[in-house]
């Protein structure tokens, strides 16, 4: 089959774009003619035109390809959600046109992948979506983890330095445990703006915790940092799909999250593939001392993530996935 891939530009360690780029070449890998086309061509659309199939990597460029929502693509089309299906309209009030036109834009498509089984209700409530729709999640990057410890009492926790995944949650609640745990210690990977990094460093320093608390920058890749962590700390309040919680797994370590954030309490099961604490520094501390202070409860949960998420979230079942979605366009 030649599908086109459009994305409107791409930014190396963005995860969207790792996702694209990563669905591109295991489409390849199965024998399929796969082009990408971006914004940096000199006609994109023309790009798309002549292939079986486009698939539209976001709404900007579902935009691009129905003219703001006035035409059809110029060949079938999935339109690709790589967050939840509301994000798009977040700024509702104070661009209304563009929201409407997003609007449009989605019931053009012929069909569209969400991330997660609640998604597609939220799409077609909200969105008025009635075409079909397929749930991909993202697969882990990483296939089953040969070999993995637990030696060295470290949580680890990447995410790119903002409000958004709540770091300062960690050290806040990692502050209130380290007395009782001597030898832990927590490593941020992930980068920001200047200013949010030096707000964190600045809460660190006053936590007295700043040979505990590291700040180890982009990582390109994480493997190392999987293999010999304890667990995972993943505080983040807006998730479209927790793509970290999955490459854990991958690794049998536990991730703590947020019960409120609903992609992160949609695939962790409470107690069973990973905890789940409220958003707040004296709940998230005791889910912090839990699992610091029990490595069988860790070890327990990791075996059962990596069980779980193995059948569902490994590259060939999101092939699989990919594969029979596109195979409906035909």
């Amino acid at each position: 089959m030649r599908i086109a891939i459009y994305k409107d530009t791409f930014a190396a360690r963005r995860g969207a774009d790792i996702a694209v780029r990563s669905l591109a070449d295991g489409l390849r890998e199965r024998g399929h003619d796969v082009s990408i086309a971006t914004d940096d061509d000199h006609d994109p659309l023309g790009c798309v035109s002549g292939n079986d199939v486009c698939i539209a990597a976001g709404t900007n460029e579902m935009l691009a390809l129905t003219d703001g929502g006035r035409t059809r693509p110029p060949v079938k089309t999935i339109l690709q959600f790589h967050t939840h299906p509301l994000y798009p309209f977040r700024h509702w009030i104070r661009h209304w046109r563009r929201c409407r036109s997003i609007r449009r834009a989605i019931s053009l498509a012929d069909a569209v992948q969400v991330l997660l089984p609640s998604h597609e209700g939220v799409l077609r409530r909200k969105a008025g979506y009635r075409g079909r729709v397929c749930v991909i999640g993202n697969a882990s990057r990483f296939g089953p983890c040969g070999s993995s410890s637990d030696d060295g009492q470290t949580i680890i926790y990447p995410a790119a330095l903002n409000d958004d995944k709540r770091q300062a949650l960690l050290i806040d609640a990692f502050a209130r445990v380290a007395g009782e745990f001597p030898g832990w210690r927590v490593v941020l990977y992930g980068t920001g703006k200047s200013s949010c990094e030096k707000r964190l460093r600045a809460r660190v320093a006053a936590a007295g915790l700043g040979d505990r608390i590291v700040f180890a920058g982009y990582c390109n890749d994480l493997t190392a940092a999987y293999s010999s962590c304890s667990f995972v700390a993943f505080p983040s309040a807006n998730e479209g799909f927790p793509l970290t919680v999955v490459d854990a797994a991958a690794f049998r370590k536990p991730v703590l999250g947020l019960a409120e954030t609903p992609a992160v309490a949609e695939i962790i099961a409470d107690g069973e593939t990973g905890l789940l604490s409220e958003a707040k520094v004296a709940a998230y501390a005791d889910g912090l001392a839990r699992l610091m202070s029990d490595a069988d409860l860790r070890r327990r949960l990791g075996e059962s993530a990596c069980r779980h998420f193995a059948a569902i979230y490994s590259r060939s079942a999101f092939l699989d996935r990919w594969e029979s979605a596109l195979a409906c366009m035909g």
